[in-house]
């Protein structure tokens, strides 16, 4: 029986599989930057890494041990499909949905496979909160992540076969979160609208209220960020994950450092807050007014729990100033699957110079 070990205990095993991380004595199965390095399994999550590997059935599936050194939907499904490879076969485009939606908060409730895959991932939602801690919640530091992760790893790959072969027994967990998810899924699509600028992948969306990410992000999958405007002068502009990480089928920008973007919004802000962002190489940092003032478990939770500020900048002059940014910064930078964090820097350092 393969079992799943903490990371800090790597260098005891000869053969182990890392999933969704990257540890230079593991065998790696992630799209972790410098990570995503083996051409046939290539994907743009983890998991879907894994289930590549389990399809092409490649030999170090056959070691005893896997790790992780977190917990998320993306790894915990890669690490599941290393230890049951069996269900791959019937699960695998669900499989695949969880990681995205779960990762990339991309739900796509076309999808025949979508519901299914939907249901699971509020279902870990729930458990994960309630049994444990929330991501980025007050227990996290990435040091204590990587052991307390290991106790999680242990409850849902003991728990969550029977929630995948019979969910709706497990309807009271997952169906609050579900049933919001649809309700703003509907509500941006009768009262929003989103509106798609190609040439600097940025995603604008009118939405009524603040709503939940899966609701948002919905359909972004062609964007390397969100332009969010919500009723009286509330904004909020995230680079989405997958900008982070090395990716397979999609292509992005190099992130930007947005220190000359909040200079020139708060030039105009009248409101006596201030616009803020966190660095660049955040995993998903935000620029709005007081973005500082919120925790790393706050800024990766919906945009619903958040205390959104009002500004004095109108929606017309938000728009102009950051597609004019981008577009300032981006005019000669190529799109790539695979940027490294050097190169992100080096670029940001040669826009700053005027040499690009």
């Amino acid at each position: 029986m393969k079992r799943f070990i903490p990371f800090n205990e790597v260098g005891e095993y000869p053969e182990i599989v890392g999933v969704d991380c990257f540890h230079p004595k593991a065998f790696c199965l992630s799209h972790w930057r410098g990570a995503n390095i083996h051409p046939d399994l290539q994907a743009d999550t983890s998991a879907e890494i894994v289930i590549n590997a389990v399809e092409q059935n490649i030999p170090e599936l056959q070691y005893p041990v896997v790790t992780n050194n977190h917990f998320d939907i993306d790894g915990f499904i890669g690490v599941w499909c290393f230890v049951y490879p069996e269900t791959v076969k019937t699960f695998g485009k669900v499989f695949r949905q969880m990681a995205l939606i779960g990762d990339f908060r991309e739900y796509n409730p076309h999808l025949p496979e979508s519901d299914l895959a939907f249901k699971l991932v509020c279902w870990i939602n729930k458990k994960e909160k309630e049994l444990f801690y929330a991501p980025f919640g007050a227990q996290f530091t990435e040091q204590k992540e990587v052991q307390m992760c290991v106790d999680k790893y242990d409850w849902f790959l003991e728990n969550f076969g029977d929630v995948l072969i019979n969910p709706e027994a497990y309807q009271a967990d997952w169906e609050e979160e579900y049933n919001r998810v649809r309700e703003d899924y509907r509500l941006i699509g009768d009262q929003g609208d989103r509106e798609w600028i190609e040439d600097v992948r940025i995603q604008i969306i009118h939405v009524p209220r603040p709503v939940h990410y899966y609701a948002l992000y919905a359909h972004s999958e062609i964007a390397d960020m969100v332009l969010s405007i919500y009723p009286d002068n509330r904004y909020e502009l995230e680079y989405k994950y997958t900008t982070w990480i090395d990716t397979a089928t999609r292509k992005s920008f190099p992130r930007i450092q947005p220190e000359d973007l909040i200079d020139r919004l708060n030039e105009l802000e009248k409101s006596g807050n201030a616009w803020q962002s966190q660095k660049f190489t955040d995993t998903a940092p935000i620029i709005s007014l007081n973005s500082n003032s919120f925790t790393k478990e706050q800024r990766f939770d919906h945009p619903f729990t958040r205390n959104l500020l009002s500004s004095s900048v109108s929606e017309k002059d938000v728009v102009a100033l950051v597609i004019e940014f981008y577009r300032e910064r981006l005019e000669n930078a190529p799109q790539k699957s695979m940027y490294t964090w050097e190169e992100m820097r080096r670029y940001n350092r040669e826009v700053k110079e005027g040499a690009v």
